[in-house]
């Protein structure tokens, strides 16, 4: 069922995320592979969303938004605007 606490809870999942990943990728930017950024997105930014979610089932639309958001950064770190490139 879909509540306003819901809604919240994936708002805040998603602002927590991308206020985490910029925080750091503002620091370190292009000066680290790719491959230990997606490190530092695993250990660091996905607990961030996962805590928020466990005790929340989401639907169909919250869960396009929060793979929506995750393809962002995943934009970001390759540098593109294709995601079959991500994919």
């Amino acid at each position: 069922m879909l509540t306003l606490d819901n809604l919240s809870v994936v708002d805040h999942a998603t602002a927590s995320f991308y206020r985490a990943f910029n925080a750091v990728f503002g620091i370190i930017g292009r000066s680290c592979s790719e491959e230990v950024v997606l490190q530092f997105i695993n250990s660091k930014y996905m607990p961030c969303v996962l805590y928020a979610l466990e005790a929340c089932p989401i639907n169909k639309t919250q869960e396009n938004s929060l793979e929506f958001t995750i393809n962002k950064v995943l934009m970001k770190i390759f540098r593109t605007v294709s995601l079959d490139v991500i994919m």
